[in-house]
């Protein structure tokens, strides 16, 4: 009897253990399903911004690395070959800053998942092209300027392994890219209504700045969102550089004029336009709002702001 009891008495605690155990799991299976769907539904922002980021820059980058290799082949077939090593310092001293603007642009996005670390990647990206723009280009730059030396042989050695680097870089960005849109753009949580908040232009405080038609603006962020067709006006923001002064600025676009698909557009720069010609006559009244991205921290920053069009074709 003695016995039977004992036994009762074991089985009664580990059944009260396994139901602990099941309980504490069921906890945080909730606690990380919620968890999941608070975060889940600002995971567009901050891909649009990290992309939008990303692209600053970019394609004058590209023209550059292109020259760089062009230069390798020229002295490939001919060790003699002339080189247009003032072009390339040209080009080099025109993206160096502007990669160093796109590395801030992007340090100053929160990371959102902490297990694809897509930030991350992208900033270990941008900083393979800035260190190599500060020791390894220069020092390729000065040997293609003398005149002979085996500059071929002396060019390649510095010069392939980092556009090896950079390729490696690039592929572990692309698959975060990858991951990220694989996690959350296939289960419906992009471009929902919660990605935006809307202040009236009315009670809006700025500093208002020039910009002149056919100017070039360098895009650094673009707030997303579409005119809400309730009788209201909006206006969507640019946030770029002014490739003229060199200055950042704010340009409030109108939403239900503005043309601009950041996913497909292939350029990070637009050609400013003015929008509506008595503008500078006009008042701002309580039926105009501007969109703000939640998760784009740049947009609360303090810009000299007009008003204009991008055109970006």
């Amino acid at each position: 009897m003695r016995n039977e009891i004992v036994v009762m008495f074991v089985n009664s605690i580990t059944l009260m253990k396994y139901l602990n155990i099941l309980f504490v799991a069921f906890v945080f299976i909730c606690a990380s399903c919620s968890k999941a769907k608070v975060n889940s539904d600002k995971s567009f922002p901050f891909f649009d911004s990290l992309t939008t980021a990303l692209k600053f820059n970019k394609t004058e980058q590209q023209l550059f690395i292109n020259a760089l290799t062009d230069a390798l082949v020229k002295l490939k077939n001919d060790e003699n070959a002339d080189i247009d090593v003032s072009g390339l310092e040209a080009m080099l001293e025109k993206i160096r800053p502007e990669n160093i603007k796109r590395e801030k642009n992007i340090e100053a996005i929160t990371e959102f998942d902490n297990d694809i670390h897509f930030k991350a990647k992208a900033l270990d990206y941008v900083n393979t092209f800035n260190r190599a723009y500060e020791i390894e280009i220069p020092t390729i730059i000065a040997i293609l300027k003398e005149k002979s030396g085996n500059r071929f042989t002396r060019v390649q050695q510095i010069l392939m392994p980092i556009l090896s680097t950079m390729k490696q870089k690039e592929i572990l960005l692309t698959t975060a890219e990858e991951d990220f849109r694989n996690r959350y753009e296939s289960k419906g949580y992009w471009r929902t209504g919660n990605d935006y908040e809307y202040m009236s232009l009315k009670n809006y405080k700025y500093e208002t700045t020039e910009i002149f038609d056919g100017t070039q603006i360098k895009l650094i962020s673009y707030s997303g969102g579409k005119d809400l067709n309730d009788g209201k006006v909006y206006y969507s923001q640019f946030i770029g550089i002014h490739t003229v002064t060199g200055d950042t600025v704010r340009i409030l676009a109108l939403s239900a004029l503005q043309q601009f698909d950041p996913e497909k557009s292939g350029t990070s720069s637009g050609i400013y336009k003015a929008d509506i010609s008595v503008r500078p006559q006009m008042i701002a009244n309580d039926n105009e709002f501007i969109i703000f991205n939640k998760n784009n921290s740049l947009e609360k920053q303090n810009y000299k702001t007009t008003f204009g069009l991008l055109n970006f074709n």
